[in-house]
């Protein structure tokens, strides 16, 4: 019993993000969002001169899997930085 005593006394050691990492994280998401919502209303303009290029993701009569954010997130955001996020 003496070989599994626990010490409540102990601390957890916290790490934290230097504020530079974090600064240029923020930054690399905003800039990937800003050019998201300029590919998307691109797309939606030129979706008026082109109809047949740009159809609509759900079939008529079908309730949409996502919300929006959420299909705006998977399109433009993880498909880009996938490989960071699917690391072991």
């Amino acid at each position: 019993k003496d070989n599994f005593q626990i010490n409540l006394n102990q601390t957890v050691e916290e790490h934290t993000v230097p504020w530079i990492a974090a600064l240029t994280t923020y930054f690399g998401y905003a800039v990937l969002i800003l050019f998201g919502f300029m590919r998307d209303k691109a797309a939606k303009f030129l979706s008026l001169f082109f109809p047949s290029r740009f159809v609509p993701e759900t079939k008529e009569g079908y309730a949409p899997l996502l919300t929006d954010f959420q299909h705006f997130y998977t399109r433009r955001l993880y498909t880009r930085i996938q490989d960071c996020f699917n690391r072991p």
